[in-house]
């Protein structure tokens, strides 16, 4: 790197940085404000919409699709994933561990 390119190169970085400093902020701010759950109207949206158990897909949805790869991926995803027993036992050992680790 020639030293004409090194020095247009840190021209360039000072007068960007000053001209940043220049810049005037006032009046910038937030406007956005918290809206409160009982004000949203999810009620009116949802409004006529039933749900019964007809709407829920069916056990093995996927399958309909006809795509091997994925009916390998959820057989595996659901053979190597623990049930909610087991995900409760790992659960209670953890916080025994955390318990026994503070005392």
């Amino acid at each position: 790197m020639s030293n004409k390119t090194l020095s247009t190169g840190l021209s360039l970085v000072f007068v960007s940085m000053v001209l940043a400093g220049c810049a005037n902020y006032s009046g910038l701010g937030t406007e956005g404000k918290s809206l409160e759950a009982k004000n949203l109207k999810a009620a009116q949206s949802l409004d006529g919409v039933k749900v019964t158990p007809a709407a829920w897909p069916e056990k093995n949805w996927w399958q309909r699709l006809g795509d091997t790869r994925l009916d390998g991926l959820i057989e595996e995803a659901l053979r190597d994933s623990p049930d909610l027993q087991m995900a409760a036992a790992r659960a209670h050992q953890a916080a025994a561990a955390a318990g026994a680790a503070d005392a």
